[in-house]
């Protein structure tokens, strides 16, 4: 009885110390990406309204009715999506989807124009993909830049 005790102890000793221990990813604050942000648009030419999520975008068109009043409405939109250094993660010439169903500066962003608009937009991480990146697409902590147009948006019926 003492030894299979003795083993159980043994092996349940031996099994935490297998476990590993990590600290939860952390967010980059928004404040922080600002520079690195407003750099990629000066070098992109983006004439750049700061929101007050520290958002940085620019109208290109405002479009027209209707607008996108709820997270359920379908919207298709053509974009594309970069890194800060260009590179090309992401693009659609018609991309169906809820409105809400993004990452939230994007979603939050898109809400600026209206059908048949068009928006570019530079997201902080934190409003992202965060500290958790999205595969080898988009590194950790990774603000992002859109260049959307908004062209269908078809209201939510409940």
């Amino acid at each position: 009885m003492k030894k299979i005790l003795g083993l159980s102890i043994a092996a349940v000793i031996g099994l935490a110390a297998c476990v590993k221990t990590s600290t939860p990813c952390q967010d980059q604050n928004p404040t922080s990406e600002v520079s690195e942000m407003q750099a990629f648009c000066l070098a992109n030419g983006i004439n750049y309204t700061t929101d007050s999520s520290s958002i940085l975008y620019e109208i290109i068109e405002p479009g027209t009715t209707p607008a996108i009043t709820n997270k359920y409405d379908t919207v298709t939109i053509k974009y594309e999506g970069k890194l800060l250094n260009g590179t090309t993660f992401d693009k659609s010439d018609s991309l169906v989807a809820y409105a809400g169903g993004f990452v939230s500066g994007f979603a939050y962003t898109l809400q600026k124009i209206k059908q048949g608009g068009r928006i570019k937009m530079v997201i902080p991480s934190a409003y992202a993909y965060g500290c958790n990146g999205s595969g080898t697409a988009i590194p950790a902590n990774s603000p992002i830049y859109f260049d959307v147009t908004l062209l269908k948006v078809r209201p939510y019926k409940q």
